[in-house]
Formats: C-alpha cells, structure tokens, sequence
C-alpha cells in the first residue's frame, strides 16, 4: 500500500502522477475526488478506481465502512475496475 506522502512530490502529486503510479504498478487508487473518476472514465486511468462517495464522515466512520465492506471490495475488484462506496453500499461503475 502507498499513500500519496510516499510519492516523490508527496501530497502535491498531481493526478497524473498518481495516475501513472497506478497503472505502472498496477495498484488501486482510493479517493474522494471525482476528477479520477472522470480520467477513468476518459482514459481508463488509474489502473482500478475506488471512489469514495460518503459525503462528509468521520474517521472511525469510515474506517468502520472500510471494515465491513473490505471482502465485498476486495471481491468485486477481482473482476471489475471502478468501484464507487457510498454510505450504504458498493456501485460497480462502468
């Protein structure tokens, strides 16, 4: 697992950065932000896509979230590569 802090230009990576990371490696990015959503949707990049979309939610929230959706995220990316969590559930997106 990375985080943005471990790239050379920390959290000032730009989404590019990010972007080519993801694919070179061929890791998940998971983010709230949407613009990955919208260069995936363009250019099939990151590698594989996990766009949190819970709104504004505390940290214990989410990491809970995290915890009792894991197996299902872990799954669902085995075959799929945009995956959306909202607060209720997992969308698979095209």
């Amino acid at each position: 697992m990375h985080h943005t802090l471990d790239l050379p230009n920390a959290n000032a990576s730009k989404d590019r950065e990010i972007n080519a990371c993801s694919t070179r490696e061929k890791r998940i990015v998971i983010t709230k932000d949407v613009d990955f959503a919208q260069s995936f949707a363009l250019h099939q990049r990151p590698y594989k896509l996990l766009l949190v979309t819970t709104g504004n939610i505390g940290n214990n929230d989410l990491l809970k979230l995290f915890e009792n959706h894991l197996a299902e995220i872990i799954h669902t990316f085995q075959t799929h590569s945009f995956v959306e969590l909202t607060r209720s559930n997992i969308i698979i997106r095209v």
